[in-house]
């Protein structure tokens, strides 16, 4: 009775081709994420990129409050002490900002 153990493949043990082989299948993943992304997600972006557009096109031309006037200072420099904007801050408004 003959019997054959095969060690699996890992990295360790992978010859020259295997590991080139590898590392090519790993560049044509991404592509085809992202393809796949779009074909399954097309109404999104485009519903996504007509209210990004709206939004540009109708905001306002002004600082319309203080509050605003202080966000926009906290976009400069970000200081709750110096109202950089007013407590509590929105530290994530401003890192979106």
């Amino acid at each position: 009775m003959n019997l054959v153990i095969k060690a699996p493949i890992t990295e360790h043990n992978l010859t020259p081709q295997q590991e080139l082989d590898k590392k090519s299948k790993a560049h044509e993943l991404l592509p085809t994420a992202i393809s796949n992304f779009l074909k399954n997600n097309w109404a999104l972006l485009i519903i996504s990129s007509l209210v990004y557009i709206g939004r540009v096109l109708t905001g306002p031309e002004f600082v319309e409050s203080r509050d605003g006037l202080f966000f926009l200072r906290a976009l400069d420099r970000y200081s709750v002490a110096e109202l950089r904007p007013h407590w509590p801050g929105y530290p994530f408004y401003i890192w979106i900002g």
